[in-house]
Formats: structure tokens, sequence, C-alpha cells
């Protein structure tokens, strides 16, 4: 995951940003084929946002257009292979009743105490985000916080289920009331890490 396309080149400020760009993609997966006017409502900006964000990933061959809607190339489908998402259940250890969860390969020298992540999550509207760390085998909250595999073994075995968790990775489980602001706080976070 990069933020290749957070620049701009020329003409007005988007209104969008890259959480959205990412997220596209994510729906396109989903749902695909899509027609704009649906991929429209589901980002919740408007068409002329939509089609600036579906140039940039034609122009980067990550998403095709045919008659019967928007679909993503092989190199969309493998570009979003390195970015497992997965809903994981409430707990304790979470801020609302939807959670979100994106994996960050690689990412843990670059978390502190996962404040950053969860003030991104906030920006973008949702009520939170989650950090968690792996190392040794284990899942737990940065800095040697909670050990998750001990106190909260459903989060984690979800996580391990869905995840090819690996030394030195990063979960980031954004939080809100619906699973469209839950993803969005998750892509945020994730993307403070890169």
């Amino acid at each position: 995951m990069d933020n290749t396309f957070a620049t701009r080149k020329t003409g007005p400020a988007p209104r969008f940003g890259p959480v959205h760009v990412w997220r596209a993609l994510l729906v396109v997966r989903r749902e695909q084929p899509i027609s704009r006017d649906r991929l429209s409502r589901e980002l919740g900006i408007g068409e002329g946002s939509v089609r600036t964000i579906l140039s940039r990933l034609v122009d980067e061959e990550l998403v095709a257009i045919r008659k019967k809607g928007i679909y993503l190339t092989r190199w969309g489908v493998a570009k979003l292979a390195n970015l497992p998402v997965t809903t994981v259940p409430s707990s304790d250890l979470m801020m609302s009743s939807c959670n979100v969860a994106v994996l960050v390969p690689r990412a843990i020298g670059k978390v502190t105490d996962g404040m950053v992540q969860r003030d991104e999550a906030m920006k973008i509207g949702g009520s939170g985000a989650t950090t968690l760390v792996y190392s040794a085998g284990r899942l737990a909250l940065p800095k040697g916080g909670v050990d998750v595999e001990q106190k909260f073994p459903e989060v984690a075995g979800c996580l391990r289920r869905v995840f090819d968790l690996e030394e030195g990775c990063v979960v980031v489980i954004g939080s809100s009331s619906d699973e469209k602001s839950a993803e969005e706080a998750a892509l945020a976070g994730a993307l403070s890490l890169l």
C-alpha cells in the first residue's frame, strides 16, 4: 500500500483523499462489476470525484471500465492481495460496534503507541482505531501492552484466520457505528504507517 494517489497534478483541490482511492479499490473488489453511480454512493463522494479516482486507477492499470461496469485488472487484484481487510467482532478492545481490520506488513518500526493511527481514524470520521503489533508470534498492543492472544482470544482468532501474520506486521482496527466508516478509519490508520 502506498500514497501514489495523494499527489495532485493541477486543478481544484479534490474532495477525496487516499483513503477514498483505496476504499474504491476495495469496493470494486467486493462488488465488481460496479457502476460509477453505485461506486459514488458506496464511497459517499460525488461522481466528479469518482471519475477522477477512476481515471487515476485506469492510468495505473488497476481497474478497467467495460459496458457492464468497473472491474479490477490482474494488476489491481495483485495490488489488493497486499491489502487484506476483514471485519472483527466487537469486544472491549475496540471502541464501537462495527470494526474493520487492515494488515500492514513490516510496519512495526513505525508504530509508537497507536495514537497516530487513532487520530487519523478520527479525522476521517471514525470512532477511533486500535493498533496491534505482531512480534514473537503474539498479537499485542504496542509498547509491551495487553497480550491480545490471551485477553481477547476471539479477536486474535479472527485475525489469525484471515491474515497471514508475519513478524513485524501491524494490524489497524478501525471502529465506527457503521461498516463503511470503520473501513475508512482502518485505512486512514494504516496509511499513517506508510
